[in-house]
């Protein structure tokens, strides 16, 4: 396996080493998972993009309601 040297401030260090998974874990494999996640390897579908939009024009145009009147609304 072909290796590099990677330079992080010791902060980011802390950081990864908190977000180890179990002790043996090394930080290879935490910034190997870190970076997977980053990856969305499932593709929208048109009428998702479809969706989407209008949510985003219906944001645009106002039509929105805040988290008390939906929780009125659905007697939460």
């Amino acid at each position: 396996m072909e290796t590099t040297t990677v330079r992080v401030r010791q902060e980011t260090k802390d950081l990864l080493l908190g977000l180890k998974i179990h002790p043996r874990e090394t930080l290879d494999q935490v910034i190997f998972r870190l970076a997977n996640l980053a990856y969305d390897d499932e593709n929208v579908s048109p009428e998702e993009l479809r969706k989407m939009e209008a949510g985003i024009q219906d944001i645009r145009s106002g039509r929105t309601r805040n988290f008390d009147e939906v929780t009125r609304e659905l007697g939460t």
